[in-house]
């Protein structure tokens, strides 16, 4: 070993410096070709984009979308890619947004979100506070997701939210950007407490009920949009899963009526077939007359006159006190 370190010298040393100066040769030269480098890496990226996206269009059978000035969204059998591939049986949609595909200049929603986000704010919150960046900031080309918008407070407030929300938008005529709302809220359907007409655009899943063997009809759900009837077609399935899952059917027959009873506003109903006492029947007599007259009061009329809402208000009392007491 020493006669070698003697006659060659310490050739580990000697690779290292070698290493070094090549590596320095190289990079000098690399920097005299480094704008050309980057533009083939940008090119081959995108080709690489391209070829993945037309894989995946051949693998899925996909098409291209086209895209057109007006200010409408057209798509048939539309797909989530990803959710179909994790469900054997997948329905398609379509969707058609009057008002081909549009260029957007922006989409947001209100969904759920990320137990991350959950541990700084409440859901609700969240979701009011990108309700709120909708109403600052949609366009007529805007396209809004409001999922499940009103959920997580109180029923009555989320209703109202929810309708206040859609007439908002609905105010703004032309300018009112394209919205997809879903809602387990089916009492607005059937009601009248909002002027919004939901004839035209009330979309509803599609569901099926199959004999199961004999004992009971099961509930199927098709994941298919159909339109209602009637707005009076929408709604829930609540009752039928009960039934399904053993609650009886004097039960579930009694919250149905309940249920229409309460979506009417008809108060004193519910208690037709309980034993209550007069003065019990005439409470919720009064009851029922006051929300329906609260619920027909147009507050735009009273403007910021406190007086005028107060004479208002006493109104309303005096006409639902007159219940029951007329001589």
């Amino acid at each position: 070993m020493r006669q070698l370190d003697s006659s060659l010298g310490d050739l580990l040393g000697q690779q290292a410096d070698l290493t070094v100066d090549m590596t320095e040769d190289l990079a000098m030269e690399v920097r005299k070709v480094e704008a050309m480098l980057l533009e083939i890496d940008q090119v081959v990226a995108e080709l690489d984009c391209i070829l993945a996206m037309t894989a995946t269009c051949e693998t899925f059978g996909l098409v291209r979308p086209r895209m057109v000035e007006e200010n409408v969204l057209i798509i048939q059998k539309g797909r989530h890619i990803l959710y179909e591939m994790a469900n054997d049986a997948y329905i398609s949609n379509d969707t058609d947004m009057r008002h081909r595909i549009n260029v957007e200049d922006e989409s947001s929603s209100a969904v759920k979100e990320t137990l991350e986000q959950g541990l700084v704010a409440s859901a609700f919150m969240i979701d009011l506070s990108q309700v709120s960046m909708m109403l600052r900031g949609a366009t007529a080309r805007s396209l809004l997701v409001l999922d499940e918008f009103g959920k997580g407070t109180l029923p009555q407030d989320g209703a109202g939210l929810f309708i206040g929300t859609l007439e908002e938008f609905l105010s703004r005529g032309s300018d009112c950007p394209k919205i997809i709302a879903i809602t387990h809220f089916h009492e607005i359907f059937q009601t009248n407490i909002t002027h919004i007409d939901f004839s035209p655009f009330a979309w509803q899943m599609k569901t099926h009920f199959q004999d199961d063997r004999g004992e009971r009809d099961q509930l199927s759900f098709l994941f298919q949009l159909e339109r209602p009837r009637e707005l009076e077609d929408l709604q829930s399935s609540a009752a039928e899963c009960a039934l399904h899952y053993g609650v009886s059917a004097a039960i579930v027959e009694r919250a149905k009526v309940v249920t229409g009873h309460v979506t009417r506003q008809e108060i004193a109903k519910i208690v037709e077939e309980v034993e209550i006492s007069p003065s019990e029947a005439l409470e919720l007599s009064q009851a029922e007359s006051l929300t329906r007259a609260f619920l027909k009061w147009d507050l735009s009329q009273e403007g910021d006159d406190v007086e005028s809402t107060k004479k208002a208000l006493e109104a309303m009392l005096e006409t639902a006190n007159r219940i029951g007491n007329e001589a």
